[in-house]
């Protein structure tokens, strides 16, 4: 259930929706630098909608 509100939570804000699929695309471009920097980038996004939710970061 916790999965799902943060699902919810970054669907309902499309600049934010939108961002991981940026990064996602960035990371498959082969380079490590940007793969690390997308790794980075997604799991502040993902730590900030659980935040959001009220549940702890991972």
């Amino acid at each position: 259930m916790a999965q799902w509100a943060v699902h919810v939570h970054i669907q309902r804000r499309p600049d934010l929706a939108a961002a991981p699929r940026r990064w996602e695309d960035a990371a498959e471009s082969g380079d490590a630098a940007q793969a690390r920097q997308a790794a980075s980038e997604i799991g502040w996004i993902l730590g900030q909608a659980h935040a959001a939710v009220g549940l702890p970061a991972r």
